[in-house]
């Protein structure tokens, strides 16, 4: 029995590995992602596209232990919400908001590639 969950921990190793080389390619296409919300407007199909992808982030980063990031990703796809539900170009005020957060999840990247 020991052997499967040394085979196990050595996969989710690798695995998770894996995740963290990817965040910073992850956090490239949230950003620009971003950039099309704030350039369309905030045309209904691209505010989804881009709380799908703090979504994914907010779970992956929990799922592998990076609990600091899927916080932040939390925060953001909460403060998404109710922008998705009812699609409108951001105010300047959300704006700011949401590029203070993705910042602090390039922080955090940074931060976990450093690690």
């Amino acid at each position: 029995m020991t052997d499967f969950y040394d085979e196990f921990e050595a996969e989710f190793k690798l695995l998770k590995e894996s995740y963290l080389r990817r965040l910073p390619s992850k956090l490239a296409c949230l950003c620009e992602t971003w950039e099309v919300v704030v350039a369309s407007a905030g045309g209904k199909e691209v505010w989804k596209e881009f709380y799908l992808q703090v979504h994914s982030l907010s779970g992956t980063g929990a799922t592998y232990g990076f609990y600091d990031l899927s916080a932040i990703a939390q925060t953001l796809e909460q403060v998404l919400k109710p922008l998705v539900l009812n699609p409108t170009a951001p105010t300047q005020a959300q704006q700011t908001v949401i590029e203070s957060l993705l910042q602090s999840l390039e922080q955090q990247i940074l931060h976990l590639a450093a690690s």
